[in-house]
């Protein structure tokens, strides 16, 4: 029974891990670049962009780089597409942190955002 299991979801489980491993390696652009050029392509301009440097998660096999940005008189939908377009790829890029302050009479809002991206290590 249990090592019919196995051989079905073993193979399913290398090839999800093959894959992480594999969007976790398919990235060499810098994070700010890869910001600035996706805020870009939404047409925003990012007035503030602050690279936090690189960090060693979890066993040390998995390096993360931030940067923390702030995007003024930006519309909403404008902001989700901006977002969402960062998470898109390639590689892991997540959005970490938001956080907003709309201004209604002028249906705008600033937006304080942390992305971070997570790469192997080289070598690994």
């Amino acid at each position: 029974g249990s090592l019919q299991a196995c051989d079905r979801i073993c193979p399913e489980a290398e090839r999800a891990r093959k894959q992480a491993e594999a969007a976790l390696t398919s990235s060499d652009v810098s994070l700010p670049t890869y910001v600035d050029e996706k805020g870009r392509k939404a047409g925003l301009d990012i007035p503030s962009l602050n690279p936090k440097g690189d960090v060693p998660v979890g066993d040390g096999r998995i390096i993360e780089s931030s940067v923390e940005l702030t995007l003024t008189d930006v519309s909403l939908p404008r902001l989700v597409d901006f977002l969402g377009s960062l998470e898109q790829g390639p590689g892991v890029v997540r959005v970490t942190f938001l956080r907003i302050e709309p201004r209604p009479k002028d249906e705008v809002l600033t937006a304080w955002t942390t992305v971070t991206s997570y790469r192997l290590k080289a070598g690994q």
